[in-house]
């Protein structure tokens, strides 16, 4: 697997070339750009993303019932084997999640930490 490298958001641009990452890199760029897609946001597969707006920022939501939905998304990210640890720090009145752990992929782990607001 090769992805195109992101700074942020947007594409890295190193001496007018796209520089791409591989391997445990290039699937904790996917996790945390899935992390950051809210549901329906693209216009491309209404299907991908999280249901932040719809399901995990809404009163009433656990943080049991957010970890699940968020577990089962991190382990269909291509590679990924296990999501072996996965705090959230949710705060539904502001509509902001903070979320950190530890994944497997490729016979390896690696952290993830990932903030997202609307």
């Amino acid at each position: 697997m090769a992805d195109l490298t992101l700074s942020g958001y947007d594409l890295s641009l190193v001496d007018g070339d796209l520089p791409w990452i591989d391997g445990l890199d290039a699937v904790a760029q996917d996790c945390a750009m899935t992390l950051r897609t809210f549901l329906e946001e693209t216009p491309y597969d209404r299907s991908a993303g999280v249901p932040y707006l719809q399901v995990i920022f809404q009163r009433g939501v656990s943080l049991y019932q957010a970890r699940f939905i968020l577990t089962e998304i991190l382990l269909a990210v291509d590679l990924v084997d296990a999501v072996l640890e996965l705090d959230l720090d949710l705060d539904t009145t502001a509509r902001t999640l903070a979320v950190t752990g530890r994944l497997q992929a490729l016979d390896s782990e690696f952290p993830i930490n990932v903030t997202v607001n609307p």
